[in-house]
C-alpha cells in the first residue's frame, strides 16, 4: 500500500487532480465575473431639467431602463420635464439598471376641496394640508363657536367641498370669534423665516400684516425677522383674526455670535422717517 502512494501513478493521479479542480475554479470565477458584471459599472446620468422624451437614445446607450413613478407640478419647468431621479446622477450602477422618474404635470392637477367646516383651525389646516391646498388669511366673525371654522373661500366665495380646485390654491377660513371675545398672547417669531412666522401666526389665530425686507435680503425663502409690530411679551395680546407686521434682514453665518443671539432691533433714522 505504501509503494502505491510514493508510485509515479499517484504522483501523476494527484497532478491530475490538482488540474481539474483549478480548472473547475477558473470557470466557476469567469462564469460569476460575466454574470455580475465584476468591474464594470455605469455613470447614471444627470436628467434633471430634461425632457423625458429626449432621453430614450440617452439611457439606450448606456443600457439603463427608466420608470416614470411620481408626477408633480412646477410652472418654472417645462411639461414633462424631469424633477427627480433616484439612483442620484454620478452614481455608478450595472448594466440593465432601472432609474425611476418623477416627472413635471403638462397642467395644475385638479383636487376635490374638502370639506373643513366645524373643524377647529388646527384640525382644518392640516385637512388643507393633506390636500396639498394652502392656509390663508384668517377672519374672525361673532359666533358662540370660538376658533371653528363656520366657512371656507377661495378668491373671496364660499366653496363647496367636492369642488375640484387646483391644487396648490390659497383657502381663507371664516371662524368663530366666541362670545368672550378673547384675545391672544402675540408670540414671539424673532429668528423666523417668513413661512415660519406664517405658521407661528395662524397657530395663534393671528393674521400675517405687512412684510418689509431691509436691503441686506438677497433670498426672501432665508431671510429671517428682527422686529415685529406689536412686540410678543405677557402683556401683548391681540383680538384673534388681528395681523402682525413683520421686518426681515438677512440672516447672521452659522457659527457667529451673531446667528446664536437675537438679532439686534434696528432704529429708525430721522432720514429714514423722512423717507
Amino acid at each position: 500500500m505504501l509503494r502505491f502512494f510514493i508510485s509515479k501513478v499517484f504522483f501523476i493521479n494527484v497532478i491530475a487532480i490538482g488540474i481539474v479542480i483549478s480548472i473547475g475554479i477558473w470557470v466557476t470565477l469567469r462564469v460569476l465575473n460575466t454574470y455580475t458584471m465584476h468591474g464594470q459599472s455605469i455613470i447614471v446620468p444627470d436628467l434633471k431639467g430634461l425632457i423625458v422624451e429626449e432621453i430614450g437614445p440617452l439611457l439606450e446607450n448606456r443600457k439603463i431602463q427608466y420608470q416614470i413613478v411620481d408626477s408633480s407640478f412646477d410652472k418654472n419647468l417645462a411639461p414633462h420635464a424631469i424633477i427627480e431621479q433616484d439612483p442620484k446622477a454620478l452614481t455608478k450602477v450595472k448594466e440593465n439598471r432601472t432609474i425611476y422618474l418623477s416627472i413635471n404635470l403638462s397642467t395644475i392637477p385638479k383636487i376635490p376641496m374638502p370639506d373643513v367646516r366645524t373643524l377647529s383651525l388646527r384640525s382644518a389646516i392640516t385637512q388643507l394640508e393633506i390636500k396639498g391646498l394652502k392656509r390663508g388669511e384668517l377672519k374672525y366673525v361673532l359666533s358662540q363657536y370660538e376658533n371653528v371654522v363656520i366657512d371656507q373661500k377661495y378668491n373671496g366665495r364660499s366653496i363647496k367641498p367636492g369642488t375640484m380646485i387646483v391644487k396648490g390654491a390659497i383657502i381663507d377660513l371664516v371662524l368663530g370669534e366666541g362670545e368672550s371675545k378673547a384675545t391672544v398672547l402675540v408670540p414671539r417669531l424673532y429668528g423666523l423665516t417668513l413661512e415660519q412666522a406664517r405658521g407661528s401666526l395662524h397657530a395663534s389665530s393671528l393674521n400675517l400684516g405687512a412684510v418689509i425686507f431691509d436691503k441686506t435680503v438677497v433670498d426672501s425663502t432665508t431671510a429671517i425677522v428682527y422686529k415685529q409690530k406689536p412686540a410678543s411679551g405677557k402683556k401683548s395680546e391681540l383680538r384673534m383674526g388681528r395681523s402682525v407686521d413683520l421686518f426681515f434682514t438677512k440672516p447672521a453665518p452659522i457659527g457667529t455670535k451673531e446667528a446664536t443671539s437675537e438679532p439686534p432691533i434696528k432704529r429708525t433714522t430721522k432720514d429714514e422717517k423722512i423717507k
